[in-house]
């Protein structure tokens, strides 16, 4: 409803985009990826995924999106030190996998 934050971030892509820097969105992983999954709620998870996608794709159409929940890496619950945050082992794993994407995307780029 505050429309500041997509203010900051639309003047953030714009000077990124306008200084050739290649930008993109990442939806992180949470651990109710595993719960919900778990509990049959795969729905929820479409729901999130649809609301987050459609509203990033609706104020910056130009810019890559990277869903970290939908990938092939396998999440586990001690990868996460609450409902929201990744702990120390988390980081390491998905600061390996935007690691290798990032250097598979800058090879397919030259």
């Amino acid at each position: 409803s505050n429309p500041t934050p997509l203010m900051y971030y639309k003047k953030l892509v714009n000077m990124l985009e306008a200084n050739s820097i290649d930008v993109f969105f990442i939806l992180m992983p949470s651990p109710d990826l595993l719960l919900l999954s778990r509990e049959n709620g795969l729905a929820e998870l479409d729901i999130i995924h649809e609301r987050v996608v459609k509203f990033a794709n609706n104020h910056f159409p130009n810019v890559d999106f990277i869903n970290y929940r939908e990938s092939n890496i396998k999440w586990e619950v001690n990868d996460f030190s609450d409902r929201g945050h990744l702990n120390h082992k988390g980081t390491i794993k998905l600061g390996k996998i935007i690691s290798y994407d990032l250097k598979s995307f800058v090879s397919n780029s030259k």
